[in-house]
């Protein structure tokens, strides 16, 4: 399985929203999401499968992807991913995945760092940047492999 985890763009300021998952992507945050998904499309990624946190800055940037890459499908939206979500939520969710699937995870950090750690059974944080993406492959025996990790304006370059 090919696993793809992706951090969502620039989201607007918490102070004028009451809800931190109401925050969604600025002008700017959508930009360079979709500068660097049209990177993706450039490589002739195809995804199987969307998931995505459901605060509205982690679904605009599934979106936003999903439209450039032009994915046919709707991105599933998951508690699985969201900040506080533990690593086991998101073990879960692959375990029901087709084993030659390759799935796309929009969502934030911290969890995407313990969701990448937890991949790798390691002890140690990361912090992926806004709009950052890390790629593994999950061999049939569970076992995950960092392909790379790839800051926003390093994925933009490629486009």
């Amino acid at each position: 399985m090919d696993i793809y985890l992706l951090r969502h763009g620039i989201a607007e300021d918490g102070a004028s929203y009451a809800e931190d998952s109401q925050r969604p992507l600025t002008e700017e945050g959508r930009k360079k999401v979709r500068k660097a998904a049209l990177a993706l499309r450039k490589s002739d990624l195809a995804l199987d499968v969307v998931y995505t946190s459901p605060y509205r800055r982690a679904v605009e940037t599934a979106e936003t992807v999903c439209e450039t890459l032009g994915y046919s499908g709707q991105p599933v939206v998951t508690d699985a991913l969201v900040p506080g979500s533990e690593y086991r939520h998101f073990a879960k969710l692959i375990k029901d995945q087709d084993p030659t699937a390759a799935c796309l995870f929009v969502g934030h950090m911290p969890n995407l760092s313990r969701v990448l750690a937890g991949l790798l059974r390691a002890d140690f944080d990361t912090d992926l940047r806004k709009g950052g993406m890390a790629y593994l492959h999950v061999d049939s025996n569970g076992r995950a492999t960092l392909g790379w990790v790839l800051t926003n304006r390093q994925l933009r370059a490629l486009a």
